[in-house]
């Protein structure tokens, strides 16, 4: 083969690669924005302090979490250090520092942990939203404790589990450059994947959320929607399911729509490569190309998601802090206006004194007495 088509798939290869990874840089630092923004409301708006908002923070943090890893990954570009691609014999592995080898796996398994939480955070505010729906008894307090246990600890149980069998670090199946599971038992594109660690440590948490999600949802909607209908017919409970139908925020509703939406790619590009076998290259490249950058954008964008739903485009917490903010400018502005206006007085008083002066006072004195 010629030197220059060589050259030319080398500068191909590259230059995908480099789509990919500012795509994905991009979408982490708006996924990161968008938890910033919600972790503010909750902050600044004591009203917004509920147990569903409670659930909505901690998924809000791990999304950060997530968004911020990848972009380390993605910026670090750890294919770099690991791969090199030859026209000739394919994709080539290599060994790496110990130093960048410790970075990847640190920042494979902080990604994990904060992948894994998030999704776990999410099918708990769907479990959370059955409960209220349905007026299942469960401690406030109780709910929260049990949500921590479950939903911090066994993924940091898998984590660590995955970190202590060296399954963690650079997989030459991420086309994010960023570490994570190491998808195969070889360094090799030839190698089996290993499907115990790949369904354990992440794909089972994915699918189920989307299963309970998807369940969960419909049905809470068709039962308010039913009962809601019947309950304005009673004087006596159309207070009551008004409050309720309020307190249910439509935008508690959408964020699994969103997951799905957004975990659905990478779900359908491991079933194909992953469980299917199926060689990337026999996989059309418009629709490979397409499942991969969605697959990046699905992985790290559900902060900038969750964003856009429970800030931007939800009046009441829009409202609130604009108001606040608006205060705040007006007290700032009161603030000095008062301070210019005891300024010009100082002022005013230094020119009447200048004015006034001793023998002018004299003047004045000797004429009243007159």
């Amino acid at each position: 083969m010629d030197d220059s088509l060589l050259s030319n798939e080398t500068n191909s290869f590259s230059d995908k690669k480099l789509a990919v990874r500012v795509v994905v840089g991009a979408t982490c630092v708006l996924s990161m924005l968008g938890a910033v923004s919600i972790l503010l409301s909750y902050a600044c708006i004591k009203s917004l302090k509920s147990q569903g908002r409670t659930i909505l923070l901690n998924l809000s943090l791990m999304d950060f979490g997530v968004g911020l890893f990848n972009f380390l990954g993605a910026v670090i570009n750890f294919n770099q250090y690991y791969t090199y691609y030859d026209p000739k014999t394919g994709l080539v592995t290599a060994d790496s520092h110990p130093t960048v080898e410790k970075i990847c796996i640190s920042q494979a398994f902080l990604a994990h942990f904060c992948t894994g939480a998030s999704v776990l955070w999410t099918a708990w505010l769907a479990v959370y939203m059955y409960m209220l729906v349905f007026q299942v008894y469960f401690g406030s307090k109780k709910f929260l404790s049990v949500g921590y246990a479950i939903c911090y600890g066994l993924p940091l149980g898998m984590s660590v589990w995955l970190l202590m069998t060296d399954r963690l670090g650079y997989s030459i199946y991420n086309e994010a450059a960023w570490c994570g599971l190491i998808v195969s038992n070889s360094t090799a594109l030839t190698g089996l994947p290993d499907y115990f660690a790949i369904t354990i440590g992440y794909d089972i948490w994915i699918y189920l959320t989307i299963i309970l999600t998807a369940t969960i949802y419909p049905v809470l909607f068709t039962y308010l929607h039913i009962e809601y209908g019947q309950a304005r017919k009673l004087v006596g409970g159309i207070q009551y399911w008004r409050e309720a139908l309020v307190f249910l925020d439509v935008k508690l509703i959408a964020i699994p729509i969103a997951f799905v939406i957004l975990r659905m790619w990478t779900a359908i590009l491991n079933i194909l490569i992953i469980y299917a076998m199926i060689p990337p290259d026999n996989i059309p490249t418009s629709i490979s190309t397409a499942l991969i950058y969605l697959s990046g954008i699905g992985d790290s964008g559900q902060g900038f998601v969750n964003g856009l739903l429970f800030v931007f485009l939800t009046r009441e917490v829009r409202k609130r802090l604009f108001c606040k903010r608006r205060h705040k400018q007006e007290d700032k502005r009161q603030l000095l206006t008062s301070e210019n206006q005891r300024i010009h007085g100082n002022v005013r008083c230094n020119e009447r004194q200048r004015t006034y002066s001793p023998s002018e006072s004299l003047r004045v004195e000797s004429d009243v007495d007159g």
